[in-house]
């Protein structure tokens, strides 16, 4: 749902945008935010299936802290 939203206001900053480079430059970025959080997403799933995945390992593991290292302060935050 995210990636449909994301796409209209894509589409429709072409129509808004008094300046086309401006529209071109913030679609551009849309798209490699949205690649490269898919990539992320495949490559966790590998990981996850067992499947070595290399230098990428790290990356995972650092994200994984990242959003679990939130999550468990959170959860501890409630309980207290």
């Amino acid at each position: 749902m995210v990636f449909v939203v994301m796409l209209i206001i894509c589409g429709l900053a072409y129509r808004i945008s008094p300046i086309s480079n401006i529209a071109v430059w913030f679609t551009q970025m849309v798209y490699a935010i949205m690649f490269f959080r898919d990539l992320l997403s495949i490559i966790e799933n590998l990981n996850d299936a067992g499947i070595d995945t290399g230098a990428f390992k790290r990356i995972i593991k650092r994200k994984q802290k990242e959003v679990l290292g939130d999550i468990e302060e959170e959860e501890s935050d409630k309980i207290d």
